[in-house]
């Protein structure tokens, strides 16, 4: 006789908000290659203050972590509280902070003593008991430079396990920040080239240029890959605007995207500048050039493996323009003042365990984070991220019950709160894992119309097993 017994096995990986701008906890998976090297001329984008993330599917920074303030001078404890959702229990786990020498990559003064920690066993996640009950607490006492900038800072943990006799291991991603001395600067002084793509950057040998209004300049970008395979039809084209204080060229679109039809792989016995492919784009500084340091994003396709992938290369240029056209600098101050920002405080849903096939109502938690200003003709949409390897086999998660995915507010006065409710099914299908849903939004504020944010919430989906004994 056969008898079935239901039984959920939780695999939970804690999602919260990442959202651009917003001090908020979270987490967020990032794809880091064990394979290719890290491209070691990227600039890091630690402007934005997030939440802890992570890239293990068991391991993660608990949503207990508060981010804290740093002095410069002082010596510091950073404790890293680190939660373990695997089922089964997890041997000599070894945390070590990735520690660079820049100051704008790193805090801390360079002392790699007494960096490594080490957790000999990690108990298994029990859905029986709150995963916060079996975290493991790790200290690491830095030295903040006297040299540290004003801003946040990404700090990054490399992360070695052994699960099932498995060596495993992930990056641990969070966040602290920094006061510096007045004559230290800060981070968003930082005018150095970035990326987001993990194989393409931009050389170390870039400069940069200034440029006068009504110039005719050639931008060159020197583009290096650090993929160990090569990449075919790479197609940079860059972000274009109308509006003079994002864009300080003429807003003509024609020529603007370029193409590699080949990139040569990394050799890691060549230095990659030798490789290097360099992009020249043909531009007319506006009349009505701002004077400051414009950012200049380009957005990037390219195959690699006859996979599609993407990224966007940042980097800045010097503009100097009439007087009478004013600086960036103080449009920058006046689009802090009327620009407000939306950001995502929460989510639950409804049951609280979302099992794979099931119905269920996902309420998100949005705010006006301005203190003097309203937003209107608030439009919220969300979508499920797609997931599948291609075309074929792609598929939203998540598909709301109604038909439509938006929901629209007509205003949120300075520091209101609203509640986002829509009525969503799971796929049938969905594997026992977090599934993200975008929350994409546009909305109006003062003289400013269709300003647009993103925010993204992981759901977690179980699923029911079915179990044959006797």
């Amino acid at each position: 006789m056969r008898n079935w017994v239901k039984r959920g096995m939780a695999l939970l990986l804690t999602g919260m908000v990442i959202l651009a701008g917003a001090g908020l906890s979270g987490m967020q998976a990032q794809a880091v290659s064990d394979n290719d090297p890290p491209a070691a001329n990227q600039t890091p984008q630690v402007d934005i203050p997030t939440g802890p993330s992570n890239t293990s599917e068991f391991l993660a920074v608990s949503n207990q972590f508060q981010t804290p303030t740093i002095v410069h001078g002082e010596k510091v404890t950073i404790g890293l509280p680190i939660v373990n959702y695997s089922t089964e229990s997890l041997k000599d786990v070894i945390v070590k902070p990735r520690i660079s020498n820049m100051v704008s990559e790193w805090p801390f003064e360079p002392n790699v003593a007494g960096a490594t920690k080490t957790i000999k066993k990690f108990p298994a996640y029990d859905n029986k008991k709150n995963i916060e009950d079996l975290r493991q607490e790790l200290g690491f006492e830095f030295v903040v430079r006297e040299d540290v900038k004003s801003g946040y800072y990404k700090l990054e943990f490399d992360v070695t396990y052994l699960r099932d006799d498995q060596l495993e291991k992930c990056v641990l991603i969070t966040y602290v920040k920094a006061v510096g001395k007045e004559e230290s600067g800060s981070l968003e002084e930082e005018r150095g080239p970035s990326s987001t793509s993990e194989f393409l950057t931009l050389s170390s040998i870039w400069k940069t240029p200034t440029v006068t209004y009504g110039q005719r300049t050639m931008i060159v970008l020197p583009v290096v890959n650090y993929s160990t395979v090569p990449l075919e039809d790479v197609i940079v084209r860059p972000k274009i605007s109308n509006m003079v204080s994002e864009w300080p060229f003429e807003p003509n679109t024609g020529d603007a995207a370029k193409t590699i039809k080949a990139f040569p792989a990394y050799d890691g016995n060549r230095n990659a500048d030798e490789v290097r492919q360099d992009i020249g784009f043909d531009f007319v500084v506006r009349e009505d050039v701002k004077s400051g340091y414009y950012k200049l994003e380009f957005e990037v396709t390219y195959m690699r493996k006859n996979q599609s992938e993407k990224g966007t290369l940042t980097t800045y240029i010097k503009t100097v323009g009439k007087p009478e056209s004013g600086s960036l600098d103080a449009t920058s101050e006046e689009e802090v003042k009327s620009k407000p920002r939306i950001i995502v405080t929460g989510f639950e849903t409804n049951p609280a365990q979302v099992y794979a096939g099931s119905i269920f109502t996902l309420t998100i938690h949005v705010k006006n984070t301005s203190a003097s200003a309203d937003v209107t003709n608030v439009l919220f949409d969300m979508q499920a991220k797609e997931e599948g390897k291609d075309a074929d086999s792609k598929f939203a998660a998540f598909l709301p019950t109604s038909g439509s995915s938006s929901v629209y507010v007509d205003r949120m006065e300075p520091g209101a709160s609203k509640d986002l409710v829509i009525e969503m099914s799971a796929k049938s299908d969905l594997s026992q894992k977090p599934y993200v849903l975008d929350l994409n939004m546009k909305y109006d504020a003062k003289d400013a119309v269709d300003l647009t944010d993103t925010a993204s919430v992981s759901i977690p989906i179980y699923q029911e097993q079915r179990c044959e004994t006797g």
